[in-house]
C-alpha cells in the first residue's frame, strides 16, 4: 500500500458525531483500518443503545465512545478536544414526537460550531442532502439547509474550515468561501468523506 499521505499521518483523532447511523458505522469501520497510520476515532452518540450498536460493529480498540446530549456545548467541546477533524453525521429524515428537525439539525450544528471553536478543531466535514436549502418547501431539506448555513457562517473569524457534502446524487462542496461541484453515489459516501477529511489545509 505504501506510506500514507502526510495529511493522514498528521490527522490524529477524528470525532464522528451521530456515529451509530449507517454511514457512521461504515466510516468507523474504514477508519479502524487506518489504525497503523496513527489515526484514532472517537464516536459520539446520544444513548446507550446507540453506543452498543457501535460496539457491536467496530473493534473496541479502534474507537472511543462518548454518550452525550448534542445540545450540551461543553460536553461536545470536551469530546472534540484533541480531535483535529470532525465528521458531523447527526440528523434525521423524519420527525417523531421525540426528534425534531430543529434540534437534530440546527441546534446540533450550532452546538458543534461553538464546541469546535473551544476545542481548536481544524476541519468539519458535514454530509448533507441533495436539495438542502433554507428556502425549500420540504421541512427536512429546509432544516438541513439552515444547518449548513450555520456551520458555513460560523467559519468566519474562526480557525477551522467546513466542507458540506450533499451525498445523494450530486454534492456542492464549499471550502473556505469556494464552491466546487462533485457528483457521487450514496454507496461511495464514506470514501468521499475520507477524501475531504484528509484534504490538505
Amino acid at each position: 500500500m505504501g506510506a500514507p499521505p502526510s495529511s493522514i499521518r498528521d490527522a490524529g483523532r477524528v470525532l464522528v458525531t451521530g456515529a451509530n447511523g449507517h454511514l457512521g458505522i461504515r466510516l468507523l469501520q474504514r477508519l479502524a483500518t487506518r489504525g497503523s497510520d496513527g489515526l484514532q476515532a472517537r464516536a459520539v452518540v446520544r444513548s446507550r443503545n446507540a453506543a452498543e450498536a457501535v460496539r457491536a460493529a467496530v473493534p473496541a480498540e479502534a474507537v472511543e465512545i462518548r454518550i452525550l446530549d448534542y445540545q450540551d456545548v461543553d460536553a461536545v467541546a470536551d469530546a472534540a478536544t484533541g480531535c483535529a477533524h470532525v465528521v458531523h453525521l447527526v440528523g434525521i429524515l423524519k420527525e417523531t414526537a421525540g426528534a425534531r428537525y430543529a434540534d437534530a439539525h440546527e441546534s446540533a450544528a450550532t452546538s458543534l460550531a461553538r464546541a469546535a471553536e473551544k476545542a481548536g478543531v481544524r476541519r468539519i466535514v458535514y454530509p448533507s442532502i441533495l436539495g438542502a436549502d433554507p428556502a425549500s418547501p420540504n421541512p427536512c431539506l429546509a432544516s438541513k439547509g439552515r444547518a449548513e448555513r450555520i456551520l458555513l457562517e460560523e467559519t468566519t473569524g474562526n480557525t477551522w474550515e467546513i466542507a458540506t457534502l450533499r451525498i445523494f446524487h450530486c454534492s456542492i462542496l464549499r471550502f473556505a468561501g469556494r464552491s466546487v461541484s462533485t457528483c457521487f453515489r450514496t454507496s461511495s459516501a464514506k470514501f468521499r468523506v475520507l477524501k475531504y477529511l484528509f484534504r490538505p489545509s
